[in-house]
C-alpha cells in the first residue's frame, strides 16, 4: 500500500493530475508549487537546498513523484543555466535527499531525448536530443540514476488535459490557433506527435506506485507511456475545427522544418511500451478526439 507521496510541479497540468489521481485513492499526497500556489498545495522553492532538505526531514515521504521542470524547448534554448538549474540540478539534489530517506523517486523525463529518426525507441534506445530542452532532460536522468540507481526516470511525450490556460499544454494551445480565423499560421505538419493525456500518466504512475510498495515485480530504471495514436499539429487543428465547426484555411501545413526554428524539434520520437504494459501498467486509452469534444463543450471560455 502505498503511504505518502510528494509530487513536485503540483500546480501544473500533468502535476495537478497526478495529485488529483492520488488523492482520489486516498493516498496521503502532498502537492508542491512555487509560483501558482493555492488550496492544499505547499509553497516549496526545490531550487533552495536547505529548503528541501527540511521539507524531507519533516515528511519522510515514501514516494517522491518529480514533475516540476522548464518544459518549453524555446526557452530552454535561450536561457540555458536557467534550465540546466530546473531540470538538472534540482532533480539530482532531489535523488539525493530520496537516496538519503529510502524514499522511492520517480522522475518525468521526455520522448525529446531522441532525435526522432529512428522511431519506435526502446528504453535502451541511444539517446540524442536535438535541442536544450531534451539535452537538459536527460541529463537529469542520468544524473539521478548516478547518485539513486533505483530512481525511475517515466518518459512521456507532449501532453494534454484539463489545463487553466491554453498555454499549458502544446496542444490544447491549437485550439486558439484554430478559433482565431483572422489570423494566418503556418503549422507543423511534418513531426508526428503521439499526445497523451495526463490522467493517463497519472493513472500509469499510481499503478508503478502500488506495484512497487506490494513488490510484485523488479522494476526497469526507465519505462515509456505514450498514447500510440500518431498526429502532426496541423492533424490536431483538423480535430479541432471539425469539432468546433471552423474552417481552418486560414492555417497553412508546414512541410519542413523551418530554417529559422529556435529550437529544433524531432520528426517522430514515438516512444514503444511495451516492456510497461508487460508490467501490468494500463495503456493509455483517452481517445483524443471524443474528450476533446466533450472538454471544449464545458471549457469553451478558456480559448
Amino acid at each position: 500500500m502505498v503511504k505518502t507521496v510528494v509530487v513536485s510541479g503540483a500546480s501544473g497540468l500533468l502535476g495537478r493530475a497526478v495529485y488529483e489521481t492520488f488523492k482520489k485513492y486516498d493516498v496521503d499526497t502532498i502537492g508542491l508549487a512555487h509560483s501558482r500556489v493555492s488550496g492544499d498545495l505547499v509553497k516549496l522553492d526545490l531550487t533552495n537546498q536547505s529548503q528541501v532538505e527540511e521539507f524531507f526531514d519533516k515528511t519522510q515521504p515514501n514516494f517522491f513523484i518529480h514533475c516540476a521542470a522548464e518544459r518549453r524547448p524555446d526557452v530552454a534554448e535561450n536561457d540555458k543555466g536557467h534550465t540546466d538549474n530546473i531540470n538538472v540540478q534540482v532533480p539530482e539534489f532531489l535523488a539525493k535527499q530520496c537516496a538519503k530517506h529510502n524514499c522511492d523517486l520517480i522522475y518525468i523525463c521526455t520522448d525529446y531525448i531522441f532525435d526522432g529518426t529512428s522511431p519506435p525507441y526502446q528504453v535502451d534506445s541511444e539517446p540524442n536530443p536535438l535541442n536544450h530542452y531534451g539535452v537538459s532532460k536527460l541529463e537529469g536522468e542520468r544524473a539521478i540514476h548516478k547518485v539513486y540507481p533505483r530512481a525511475i526516470s517515466v518518459r512521456v511525450p507532449v501532453l494534454y488535459g484539463d489545463v487553466q490556460y491554453p498555454g499549458e499544454s502544446a496542444i490544447n494551445t491549437l485550439v486558439t490557433t484554430v478559433k482565431q480565423t483572422d489570423k494566418n499560421k503556418v503549422v507543423d505538419h511534418h513531426a508526428t506527435r503521439f499526445p497523451t493525456h495526463v490522467k493517463d500518466i497519472a493513472q500509469s504512475l499510481y499503478e508503478l506506485t502500488e506495484k512497487i510498495s506490494n513488490k510484485d515485480t523488479a522494476f526497469p530504471n526507465i519505462i515509456h507511456i505514450s498514447s500510440d495514436k500518431a498526429l502532426t499539429k496541423y492533424d490536431m487543428c483538423k480535430v479541432f475545427g471539425k469539432i468546433l465547426d471552423v474552417n481552418i484555411d486560414h492555417l497553412e501545413p508546414e512541410l519542413e522544418v523551418p530554417k529559422d526554428a529556435t529550437a529544433l524539434r524531432p520528426e517522430n520520437c514515438e516512444l514503444c511500451t511495451t516492456e510497461t504494459l508487460d508490467l501490468g501498467i494500463s495503456p493509455c486509452s483517452t481517445n483524443f478526439e471524443d474528450w476533446f469534444k466533450s472538454h471544449l463543450k464545458a471549457k469553451a471560455d478558456i480559448y
